[in-house]
C-alpha cells in the first residue's frame, strides 16, 4: 500500500515538473516569435488541455536536454536537479496558467479526478508487477548504468551490439532513478501511459458533460481508453523502460494533434499551434527510436502540406512552424545522428551502409549480421535470417497470424471499415463530399501510408505502434461526430466499457497482485564466466540467456577477442574498438 502511495506522488510530482518545463518552451519559444500573441493564444485557448501540451512539449524538451547533456556528463543527481529547477520556474514564470487546471465545470473536474485516481491505483499495480521483457535482463539496465556511470562512450557497441540501439529514452527513465524505493525504469513508462490515459478519461469526461459540442480529438481520445487498457493488462507493457511502448504512446498522441489540426484545417482555422508540438513530439520520438520516423513520417508530411495550402497563414504562424523545424532539427535530430556515430560509427545503426571511417566503428559483418536479424525477426519470430529473407514466403503465414490476432489486428481494422462503409454512402447519399469525409479520407490515407511504410521496414506487431487502435478511434470519432450520434453513444459507451471491465476480470488481466516489495528492486543473481581479450581487456559473460541485469560493467553476451580500450591507461571512458576492423579495412 505505502509503495503504490508513493509511486502516485512520484508520478504526480514529475508531472509538475515536466509540465513547468512545457511552460517554460511555450514563453521562451512564442516570446521570440511575438509576446502579444503568445499571451493570447496560451492563457485563452483550450482551457486544460493546454496542461497536456504543456507536458508533452516539456517532457520532449527535457529528451532533448538529456541527450546533449550526456555528450559531456553522465546522466545523475545534477541532470536531475537542473530538471527540477526548470519546472519549478516554468510553474512560477507562468503561475498564471493554473487557472486552467479546471476540467470544466467543478462537478466534471471531481469526476476527472475520481476516474484518474482509480485509474493510476490500477497502473501503479501493473507497473509492480514481475519483470518479463526479456530485453530489459539483456540491454535496458545495462543501458541505463553505462549512462548514469559515465557521458557519452565512444564505441560502446563494440562491447554489445545491442547497446548500439542507445536509445535516448533510456536516459529519460536514468535521470528518474533517485529514488531508493522505486526504479526509474518503472516510473518511465508507466507516466507516460498515465498521461494518456488522463488525455483518455478527459475525453469520456468532456463527451457526457459537452455531448455533441464535443470536438473530434476528445472523443478520439475516449475512443481509444479499450484499446489502452487492453495493451496495459498484458503485463510487460509499464513495468519497464521498454521502448516499444513509448513509441506506442507516443504514437497515439501525435495523432490525436493530427486530427486536431485537420478539425481546426476543415473550419479555416490557422492549425501552427498543432503544427508546433506534432513537430517537436515527432523529434521526440526518433530520439527514442529512429523507427519512429516510420510511424510518423505520413503525418509531419500531411501536417506540412495541409498547412502550406491552407487559406490563413499568418507572418507569426509561418515563423513559429518554421522556428519549431529548425529547433526540432539542431536540438533532437542531430545529436540523435551524432550519437549513433559516437556510439557504433554508423549514421544509422544497425543500418550498414551509412558509416564513417573511425576507429571505433563496428566491423561491417557484425552490423550486417545484426540488420539481417532485426528484419528477419520483425517478419518471423526467432526465425533464420538466411531463410526468412531468401523470399517472400513468409507473406502468407504472416498474414494469417495477423487475422489471428483479434484485439490488435481484426476489431479495430474491422471499425474502420465499417466506419468509412457508412460515411461513404452517407455522401453518396447526399451527392456531397462532406467536411468529415474530406478529414476521414485525409486521415485515413496519412495511417495507412505510415502501415504501409512498418510492413515494408518491419512488420511486427511489436513495431506498429497502435496504428490499427489509432485508425478505428479516429474512423468511429468522425462517425459520431458527422451523425450527432454523441447522446446515444454516451450510454452504449459506458456498458461497453462496464463490459470490458468484466471481461478483463474473468480473464485474470486486471488486477495483478503487486511485488513484493523486496523485490521490487533486487534483479537475479547473474552468474558469469571472465574472458579476457586478445588486448588484455577482461569482460564477462553470463552463463545463462546472455542478460547481464545489473552485473559488472563490462558484461556483455558476446566474447570478443579482439575487443580492445581505444587508449592504453585502462580507462573505458575512452572508449571501445575491435581489432576484427582493422582485417576489413585491410
Amino acid at each position: 500500500m505505502a509503495l503504490g502511495v508513493f509511486m502516485l506522488v512520484l508520478w504526480l510530482a514529475w508531472f509538475l515538473v515536466f509540465t513547468g518545463i512545457g511552460g517554460m518552451v511555450f514563453h521562451l519559444f512564442f516570446v521570440v516569435v511575438g509576446r502579444d500573441k503568445t499571451r493570447t493564444w496560451y492563457e485563452q485557448g483550450a482551457g486544460a488541455d493546454r496542461v497536456f501540451d504543456r507536458f508533452w512539449l516539456g517532457w520532449a524538451a527535457t529528451l532533448f536536454l538529456l541527450q546533449i547533456w550526456h555528450f559531456v556528463l553522465p546522466v545523475n543527481i545534477w541532470s536531475l536537479v537542473v530538471c527540477i529547477f526548470a519546472g519549478l520556474a516554468g510553474w512560477i514564470w507562468r503561475w498564471r496558467s493554473l487557472k486552467s487546471l479546471r476540467f470544466g465545470s467543478w462537478l466534471y473536474t471531481i469526476l476527472f479526478s475520481l476516474l484518474l485516481l482509480i485509474a493510476a491505483c490500477w497502473l501503479s499495480l501493473q507497473a509492480r508487477t514481475t519483470l518479463t521483457p526479456f530485453d530489459h535482463g539483456l540491454y535496458y539496465l545495462q543501458q541505463m548504468i553505462w549512462a548514469k556511470s559515465f557521458p557519452l562512450v565512444v564505441g560502446l557497441a563494440n562491447l554489445q551490439e545491442r547497446l548500439g540501439f542507445f536509445d535516448g529514452f533510456f536516459l529519460y527513465a536514468t535521470m528518474m532513478d533517485v529514488s531508493p524505493w522505486v526504479p526509474g525504469f518503472r516510473l518511465s513508462v508507466s507516466l507516460l501511459m498515465l498521461v494518456l490515459l488522463a488525455q483518455s478519461i478527459r475525453g469520456i469526461v468532456a463527451f457526457v458533460e459537452l455531448g455533441a459540442a464535443v470536438g473530434v480529438r476528445q472523443i478520439y481520445y475516449a475512443l481509444l481508453l479499450p484499446p489502452v487498457l487492453v495493451k496495459i493488462s498484458l503485463g510487460f507493457t509499464v513495468n519497464s523502460a521498454a521502448t516499444d511502448s513509448a513509441i506506442n504512446i507516443l504514437s497515439m498522441v501525435s495523432f490525436g494533434y493530427f486530427l486536431d489540426l485537420l478539425s481546426r484545417h476543415s473550419r479555416d482555422e490557422e492549425p501552427w499551434q498543432n503544427m508546433f508540438v506534432i513537430t517537436l513530439i515527432s523529434a521526440a520520438g526518433i530520439v527514442i527510436k529512429g523507427s519512429f520516423l516510420a510511424i510518423l513520417l505520413g503525418v509531419v508530411t500531411v501536417s506540412f502540406l495541409i498547412w502550406m495550402r491552407g487559406k490563413k497563414r499568418s507572418l507569426f504562424g509561418q515563423q513559429v512552424v518554421r522556428n519549431s523545424i529548425v529547433v526540432a532539427i539542431v536540438a533532437a535530430v542531430i545529436p540523435f545522428l551524432i550519437r549513433n556515430i559516437l556510439v557504433t560509427g554508423y549514421v544509422f545503426y544497425p543500418f550498414p551502409h551509412l558509416s564513417l571511417p573511425v576507429d571505433w566503428r563496428v566491423p561491417y559483418n557484425e552490423v550486417n549480421l545484426t540488420y539481417q536479424w532485426v528484419l528477419s525477426f520483425s517478419r518471423v519470430v526467432f526465425g533464420s535470417p538466411q531463410e526468412v529473407l531468401k523470399d517472400a514466403s513468409w507473406i502468407g503465414p504472416w498474414f494469417i497470424k495477423m487475422m489471428h490476432e483479434w484485439t490488435a489486428v481484426v476489431i479495430p481494422g474491422s471499425l474502420f471499415i465499417l466506419a468509412g462503409i457508412v460515411l461513404w454512402t452517407r455522401a453518396v447519399m447526399l451527392k456531397a463530399f462532406t467536411p468529415v469525409l474530406k478529414m476521414w479520407v485525409i486521415f485515413s490515407v496519412t495511417v495507412v501510408v505510415s502501415l504501409l511504410v512498418w510492413f515494408l521496414s518491419s512488420p511486427s506487431l511489436r513495431f506498429m505502434g497502435m496504428l490499427l487502435p489509432v485508425l478505428a478511434s479516429g474512423g468511429v470519432a468522425m462517425l459520431l461526430v458527422t451523425f450527432d450520434l454523441v447522446k446515444p453513444v454516451r450510454v452504449v459507451s459506458v456498458l461497453v466499457l462496464g463490459l470490458l471491465i468484466v471481461v478483463m476480470a474473468i480473464n485474470g488481466k486486471w488486477v495483478k497482485p503487486a511485488t513484493d516489495p523486496r523485490y521490487f528492486y533486487a534483479f537475479p543473481k547473474v552468474e558469469t564466466t571472465p574472458f579476457k581479450t586478445d588486448s588484455g581487456l577482461v569482460t564477462y559473460t553470463p552463463v545463462k540467456d546472455g542478460q547481464c541485469w545489473n552485473s559488472s560493467i563490462l558484461c556483455s553476451a558476446q566474447n570478443k577477442p579482439g575487443l580492445m580500450l581505444r587508449c592504453s591507461d585502462g580507462n573505458v571512458r575512452c572508449g571501445f574498438k575491435d581489432a576484427a576492423l582493422l582485417k576489413e579495412v585491410k
